[in-house]
């Protein structure tokens, strides 16, 4: 019956699927005789058919909750020595990382641009330090484009055309 239904629709595979993966995330909530017969029939049907279909991610978490049912011992040992291989910090790594041309230009840039704004900074500060009021001077100095003069029309308070 079921067959019939995904020749008819092929996205009753998938919706068949998801629910065993929901099943399978929730059979703790099940007996533990019935854990052990939901787990095989889920390895023996529902993941081959997972990995037939070519969703390997979906296959892998369906068998590793059905090894935690059927094999649990195994299992909370080997997650025991996950966690603690995935706590550990990894060891330092020390490898030469090279660097294409293109690489290299876009790093000189950004060492250009920061020296660029260290200079600008260093500008503002001087000016500001002196007394400087006349800020299209300090625009003109650090060639930031917004502080320049305005148009008379702006500065007399006349409203351009919209």
């Amino acid at each position: 019956m079921m067959f019939e239904a995904v020749v008819e629709e092929p996205l009753v595979i998938l919706v068949k699927l998801a629910d065993r993966l929901h099943n399978m995330r929730t059979v703790y909530a099940l007996a533990p005789a019935k854990q052990q017969a939901v787990a095989e029939e889920t390895l023996a049907v529902w993941c081959s058919m997972a990995g037939s279909l070519g969703w390997h991610g979906l296959k892998s978490e369906m068998e590793d909750l059905c090894f935690a049912v059927t094999d649990t011992a195994t299992f909370c040992s080997l997650r025991q020595q996950l966690d603690k291989t995935w706590s550990s910090p990894p060891p330092p790594r020390r490898r030469r990382v090279r660097s294409s041309p293109r690489q290299q230009q876009l790093a000189a840039f950004a060492q250009q641009q920061q020296e660029l704004a260290a200079a600008r900074a260093w500008a503002w500060e001087e000016n500001v330090a002196q007394g400087l009021r006349d800020l299209r001077r300090l625009a003109n100095c650090v060639r930031l484009p917004l502080l320049r003069k305005r148009p008379a029309a702006a500065v007399s308070g006349v409203a351009a055309a919209d």
